[in-house]
């Protein structure tokens, strides 16, 4: 038994018994905030109050005490003329031009479409220092992969299965795995104090619904629980990544916008989502759509299972349900005509603009 899996026998309980409303440690975080803009102008907002008299004096709308106790908690105001005069910290990726540490990423499928495995091979990947499918990866990571639906001896099998079906990968002490089915103190804060002791520089949240608390439809409901999210990408500076379900019906007639069941507030708010698609033709082969906020779009690709592992499946055309008649020429003709218009587009594959303009949406290409 490794240090790491020491540490979650001996520590778990303890961690996890944690009340919600565990504080991070903020001073951390202010740390790396200030570090990322220490050759920048940056303001407290008790500075910028004491510049506005009126604002301050015993007259205004608030006193100086009243600003401190209101700003106390927000970041830092930043001069736009500084930014402009210094160049920005350098992203530091995860998989390249997909997303980066500190992001929130969201994988989407439907029931059956293997996601929770295809959740851990790239955890397995992400812990060896190794490409996944079609997306390069050039560094090893710590890994923590929180799945809370498996009791714990079937998740033991699947876990010794994807690591002798990927050929026994070298991952060290690197990839952590918390069985938490069944803990009703199971919570993000809980999550993140093991991740912090763990040093884990990707936290995978398996399935998002075990976390939140509500009505999934419900935008208020589902708030919480992405803040929660945000409060740990910021304090740990980790990539969270939580894997969540499509609704019932047909997931290749929605755009891509438009996956994951439940409140549109999830679709605004992650960094990147992936999403796995049940192809046309081939009941074990998914097709994998990303729509990405930091990085250029992407094109599409298939993945089919195979011994026990995804493998990235050259071959397979790009073809989704029943109406994806147009899917694989659009992808192609995007991916070696770039900046081509929706009507050239059109033209080419033989389909009108309204429906290549719908392709384009759904398959989530440029």
């Amino acid at each position: 038994m490794g240090p790491g899996a020491e540490f979650l026998g001996s520590n778990m309980n303890t961690m996890l018994n944690r009340n919600a409303t565990t504080e991070f440690d903020m001073n951390n975080a202010e740390l790396n905030a200030e570090a990322d803009i220490s050759s920048c102008d940056t303001h407290t907002h008790s500075e910028l109050l004491e510049g506005n008299g009126d604002a301050v004096s015993s007259g205004g709308v608030f006193s100086a005490l009243d600003a401190d106790a209101l700003t106390s908690s927000l970041p830092p105001v930043i001069d736009a003329a500084s930014w402009i005069s210094c160049d920005p910290p350098q992203a530091d990726p995860v998989f390249e031009e997909l997303f980066d540490l500190g992001d929130k990423v969201c994988i989407i499928a439907g029931s059956k479409m293997r996601k929770s495995f295809f959740t851990q091979q790239m955890a397995f990947h992400l812990a060896a220092g190794q490409d996944f499918l079609d997306w390069d990866n050039h560094r090893i990571f710590t890994v923590l992969l929180v799945q809370a639906e498996i009791k714990p001896d079937h998740y033991h099998g699947r876990v010794k299965r994807m690591h002798q079906a990927l050929g026994k990968p070298d991952i060290g002490h690197r990839l952590h795995i918390l069985n938490g089915r069944g803990y009703a103190t199971l919570t993000v804060e809980g999550v993140g104090a093991v991740a912090k002791n763990l040093g884990a520089q990707i936290i995978v949240f398996d399935p998002l619904y075990k976390f939140a608390t509500g009505d999934e439809n419900s935008a208020q409901d589902m708030k919480p629980v992405l803040a929660s999210f945000d409060q740990l990408a910021r304090d740990t500076g980790a990539a969270v990544v939580y894997v969540h379900h499509d609704p019932k019906g047909d997931a290749s007639e929605r755009d891509i916008r438009d996956r994951g069941a439940g409140s549109g507030v999830l679709a605004r708010d992650y960094d990147a989502a992936i999403t796995l698609t049940a192809h046309r033709d081939n009941p074990d082969t998914a097709v994998i759509h990303t729509l990405l906020r930091n990085h250029p779009p992407r094109p599409a690709f298939c993945a089919t299972w195979m011994d026990g592992r995804f493998v990235h499946d050259l071959e397979a055309a790009v073809v989704t349900g029943k109406g994806g008649k147009y899917d694989q020429a659009f992808v192609e003709y995007a991916r070696t005509h770039p900046g081509a218009t929706l009507k050239e587009i059109s033209v080419a594959i033989g389909c009108d603009p309204s429906t290549a303009s719908r392709l384009k949406h759904r398959l989530g290409v440029a």
